[in-house]
């Protein structure tokens, strides 16, 4: 059986940071300890952590700038915020540079622990970010038909707020909220390591986006989409490949 990995937390107040190592540990979790964003860097240096629970105001670097050099380092390890000042700024902030979520302190634990799963047994495979609802339930039959498991968000909202980790996500460039290329930002900034295949019909609109510049480093300029009506034999050949890439 592998050594299972530790959860890191970041948190200046002791007694806080002690009492949810004990929480986590009693719930079966190996979990460590450091009062810095500047100990934390050091410590996810050494390898081995299985992600990260910060808070957002720290001495010296916050957990904002913490999580920033993180990807700024090419480290795509998931990253939950907790604040006692919660409010729509601290969460956008954090969310922008790549936090899995941002809970309010005290912290509500059966979030936590649904969150915790999310990095440490991750379930799903593939994320379909489509506002089609009978073609995304098709393609998400056809996948399983595979042996892929796969999660379904009908708007951009709906797939951001399942704060899963895919290692894939297949995204519509237009859902009704906001743009496919907005979804994808934030999926990479959660995870610098996930491929995102652009599933469209409007593949000349993401060209010039990609000619652009402002589709990178998120997508495949050989493979930037799949263009509506889709072949699923062609789908099930492009997840293949983008899971074989990532594994």
């Amino acid at each position: 059986m592998a050594e299972q990995r530790p959860i890191l937390i970041v948190e200046d107040d002791v007694d806080l940071a002690e009492n949810l190592v004990e929480i986590l540990q009693d719930a079966g979790h190996v979990a460590e300890h450091v009062t810095t964003a500047e100990l934390a860097l050091e410590r996810v240096q050494r390898g081995g952590v299985a992600g990260v629970i910060t808070d957002f105001r720290l001495p010296g670097a916050g957990g904002v700038d913490f999580i920033h050099e993180l990807r700024e380092r090419g480290i795509p390890l998931p990253v939950i915020v907790m604040s006692a000042f919660m409010d729509r700024r601290v969460a956008t902030q954090a969310e922008e540079v790549g936090a899995l979520d941002v809970l309010a302190k005290p912290v509500d634990l059966k979030r936590l622990f649904v969150l915790i799963s999310a990095f440490v047994e991750p379930d799903t495979q593939v994320l379909i970010v489509e506002d089609n609802e009978a073609f995304a339930e098709n393609v998400a039959e056809a996948l399983s038909e595979e042996g892929f498991s796969a999660s379904v968000g009908s708007t951009a909202a709906a797939a951001l707020g399942k704060r899963i980790l895919p290692r894939i996500a297949l995204v519509d460039l237009r859902l009704p909220d906001k743009s496919g290329l907005d979804v994808a930002r934030r999926l990479f900034a959660r995870d610098p390591t996930i491929r995102i295949v652009f599933v469209t019909a409007h593949g000349e609109e993401l060209r010039k986006e990609v000619e652009a510049g402002r589709a990178a480093p998120f997508i495949d300029p050989s493979e930037p989409f799949l263009s509506k009506p889709l072949d699923i034999g062609e789908l099930i050949a492009r997840v293949r490949r983008a899971l074989g890439a990532v594994s």
